[in-house]
């Protein structure tokens, strides 16, 4: 369980900052490039790429893991956005948001193939 702290600590403070009331709704952007989308895709890139690190440290970093680990930042994503939605006022569901936590969550793999 130790190697995975990171990857835990990284998960509560996306579930923190997912939650905390807004003061006021932004606007909404249909850009997929926009700042806070690609904040999204970043914080959930880190995520899953703590989570390889947990992996490797527990030396069970196979390809089968690595497609888990993935699945698990993306369906991570998609249930923030969800709970968002469903149980804190003042936030919302944004589809968009989904999108790059799913991109940020395989982009992981990008990024570990080129800096290992």
């Amino acid at each position: 369980m130790k190697p995975f702290i990171p990857a835990l600590i990284w998960g509560a403070f996306i579930t923190w900052v997912s939650v905390m009331p807004k003061q006021s709704l932004p606007k909404i952007e249909l850009d997929l490039m926009s700042p806070d989308k690609l904040a999204h895709a970043v914080v959930y890139m880190i995520l899953v790429v703590a989570i390889y690190w947990g992996l490797s440290r527990k030396n069970i970093l196979t390809t089968r893991n690595i497609v888990l680990a993935i699945v698990f930042g993306a369906f991570y994503g998609i249930l923030m956005e969800v709970a968002q939605y469903l149980f804190f006022p003042g936030r919302y569901f944004e589809f968009l948001d989904i999108i790059a936590n799913i991109i940020g969550s395989i982009a992981s793999l990008l990024f570990l193939y080129f800096f290992k």
